[in-house]
């Protein structure tokens, strides 16, 4: 258990009413100091990728190797998110480690 999950347990717990419950479970797990889902901004210098960083990509290469299932989802998830925002050429840079 992460510190996101034992903060969203303690507060529904805790005896408060489910919406604080709910809000203070979305924002442990979906907060700013966790990556879990990050949006766009308009600002293209500041665009975020799916994942915390492009450290935990090489981490997932150097450790586990290209063909680990986990690896090639992730670098899956990271092309079609660049994808989406119609950055072909790094969807496709990503897609070719796969």
């Amino acid at each position: 258990m992460n510190c996101s999950t034992a903060a969203a347990r303690h507060l529904s717990s805790s005896g408060v009413d489910v919406y604080t419950a709910l809000a203070g479970a979305v924002g442990a797990l979906y907060g700013p100091l966790h990556c879990l889902w990050s949006l766009p901004s308009n600002d293209s210098r500041s665009l975020q990728p799916p994942c915390c960083s492009f450290v935990s990509y090489r981490r997932l290469q150097s450790e586990l190797g290209l063909d680990h299932p986990d690896t090639m989802k992730s670098y899956g998830d990271l092309a079609v998110f660049y994808y989406r925002l119609q950055y072909t050429e790094l969807a496709l840079k990503y897609v070719g480690l796969v």
